[in-house]
């Protein structure tokens, strides 16, 4: 069962138990509950507790990228560990919890639409038919537990289709495991240009998309909320306006 206080952060949010969410958190956050026994896992406790609140009606996703971006380092979603925190590898690890076949941008989801969202074309990591896209079709919605806006990675989605001049495609070979046969692919990353402050940093953009955000607290952190398709229109806007705006250039204003 939900703790009253968790639910009460994510209602504030806007959030509702239909939703398909993708949550970039961290595990420190989990600290704030308030259990009974404390020999309970507090991680493990949290993230029951955001199952239990969206599933099965609704959709929970969290990252679990590893960035295998070699032919050397096999990708197995089974075994794999994710390489961003013990947010994400404690949910990897969720019974029913299920993992796409990424080697660079894994995610790790339960839920009505968790099979759609976990089978996308590996071929681009924010192109046609990747995650990104699936998960804005699907009207999907950011949420930030305890960590800034800079750690959505949705914001390389929209620069990818809107065509930022400080980022570019490149091929990496990649090999991952299926059904115990070694697979190997070329996937399409648009990484940052080194040469340029290509590094997101959203200070100018975010007084100017906070009517889109939705703020609540969990004790002492900061919950935030934010829909993909209304973020992804008012970008478009904002970087004809602004072609900085992502990177903090001082002329975004």
């Amino acid at each position: 069962m939900i703790s009253p206080d968790l639910k009460k952060s994510l209602l504030k949010l806007g959030l509702e138990k239909t939703d398909v969410v993708m949550i970039h958190g961290d595990a420190i956050v989990s600290t704030q509950l308030k259990l009974k026994n404390s020999r309970d896992n507090f991680l493990n406790s949290y993230l029951d507790m955001l199952i239990d609140f969206f599933c099965p009606k609704g959709t929970l996703i969290i990252p679990s990228f590893t960035y295998n971006m070699t032919t050397n380092k096999i990708f197995d979603k089974y075994k794999t560990p994710s390489k961003i925190g013990m947010f994400s590898e404690a949910f990897r690890k969720k019974k029913n919890v299920i993992r796409s076949n990424h080697p660079i941008f894994s995610v790790c989801s339960i839920g009505k639409h968790s099979k759609q969202i976990t089978s996308y074309d590996l071929s681009d990591c924010f192109g046609k038919n990747s995650f990104f896209d699936i998960f804005t079709k699907l009207n999907g919605k950011i949420i930030c537990m305890g960590c800034p806006l800079e750690a959505i990675t949705y914001f390389h989605y929209i620069e990818q289709k809107y065509k930022v001049h400080y980022r570019y495609n490149k091929i990496f070979s990649c090999t991952y495991r299926e059904k115990f046969k070694k697979k190997k692919i070329q996937i399409s990353y648009y990484v940052r240009d080194l040469n340029k402050n290509a590094s997101l940093d959203l200070k100018f953009l975010r007084p100017k998309i906070k009517n889109l955000i939705k703020v609540s607290n969990f004790g002492r952190f900061e919950f935030t909320s934010i829909e993909s398709k209304k973020l992804l229109k008012k970008s478009k806007t904002l970087l004809k306006q602004y072609p900085d705006i992502f990177v903090g250039e001082k002329h975004a204003i």
